[in-house]
Parts: C-alpha cells; sequence; structure tokens
C-alpha cells in the first residue's frame, strides 16, 4: 500500500473489484477502509442520491470504472460548441457540422450540476 500525498483519489479503473488492490482505499478515523461502490460513483460525478442496483459489489465496482464523470464530458461538449461557433463563422462546410453539434448536444439533456 503507498501513501495518497496529493489528497486526490486515484483514477478509478475497469478493473475495480476484480483483486483486492483495485479498489482505492481511505484513512479514516476508524482506520483504513475500502471506498465503498456508492462513494466510487459519487467520485465520477453520480449524485448522492444515485441508487445503485441490486448487484455484487465486485460489478459495482466495476461499472463505476467503467462509467465517465458526466459534468466533465458536458464541460468538455460545451466547449466543442463554443470552438464550432467561433471556427465555423463565414465557413459553409463547417456550417453543417456545427448544426450537427448543436442539435446532438442540445439533445443530451445533461442534468449533471
Amino acid at each position: 500500500m503507498r501513501k495518497n500525498k496529493s489528497n486526490v483519489c486515484p483514477t478509478l479503473t475497469a478493473n475495480l473489484g476484480t483483486g483486492g488492490h483495485n479498489v482505492p482505499l481511505i484513512f479514516t478515523k476508524q482506520g483504513i477502509r475500502k471506498l465503498t461502490p456508492q462513494e466510487c460513483f459519487n467520485l465520477q460525478g453520480f449524485p448522492l442520491s444515485f441508487k445503485l442496483p441490486n448487484l455484487a459489489n465486485c460489478h459495482l465496482y466495476k461499472q463505476a470504472g467503467n462509467s465517465v464523470i458526466v459534468p466533465l464530458i458536458k464541460r468538455i461538449a460545451e466547449n466543442i460548441l463554443v470552438s464550432m461557433k467561433t471556427l465555423g463563422k463565414g465557413k459553409t462546410g463547417a456550417n453543417r457540422y456545427q448544426k450537427t453539434a448543436i442539435y446532438t448536444f442540445k439533445r443530451a439533456e445533461f442534468k449533471a450540476s
């Protein structure tokens, strides 16, 4: 076990829960423990109220590791859209892609905060 000096959770990967060393640990007043599946989903941007399915923890850890951070993806998409609007001004070829991206972005209905 290595001490995490950065105070940041390490990357949650798809191999979470597949072996004893693949789940991040946390040091609390009670001692060292594994992060729970719920805590892993929360770190990935899921709301605290998110209800996990009734599955074994190893499967939930894998799902958390395979997920994406929705608020981050939303921010990336917003920045891509701004860039496309900026770069697409006055270019007829870019306008077609710009309209497609705007339509796709609006249909995604991001609900993350």
